[in-house]
């Protein structure tokens, strides 16, 4: 794993992406830390929630990742490896109640991982989308 290269979006400090890019490092390879703040909460009723609002959310949660994920892959698949860690949320899976423009948010970038896994993975890149909640995620990840 040494000198792998591995982008991790959402690695605010003191959050899990943060944790997992001192993991990384720590097992030699390069980190590089995609969004340096924590994704975009939005709370209220879904039908009622401002259209700038949820623009916003996915323009952080979505289009940025997204972003991000579009410059680093073309020098991953060059390379013929590499790694790229979405920060989900459990959300992504089953909505909750007033959050549920963050909840389409961590779910399209749980259906975006999926199909960056199935493409990448023919050049070699590793895509993962990891939905943690606050104290559960395994070294396993690393």
């Amino acid at each position: 794993m040494a000198g792998q290269v591995v982008l991790i979006t959402g690695c605010s400090e003191g959050g899990i992406g943060y944790e997992l890019c001192k993991a990384f490092a720590a097992k030699g390879c390069k980190v590089c830390r995609g969004f340096l703040r924590p994704g975009v909460v939005v709370l209220g009723p879904t039908a009622e929630v401002p259209l700038d609002e949820v623009k916003a959310a996915f323009n952080a949660n979505v289009f940025g990742l997204l972003d991000m994920v579009q410059a680093v892959t073309p020098h991953m698949a060059a390379a013929g490896s590499g790694r790229i860690i979405n920060i989900g949320s459990l959300t992504g899976f089953t909505p909750v109640p007033l959050r549920g423009i963050y909840s389409a948010t961590k779910g399209a970038v749980m259906r975006l991982s999926d199909a960056l896994r199935i493409e990448m993975g023919m050049l070699g890149v590793q895509v993962r989308s990891n939905a943690f909640t606050w104290g559960l995620w395994s070294q396993d990840t690393v």
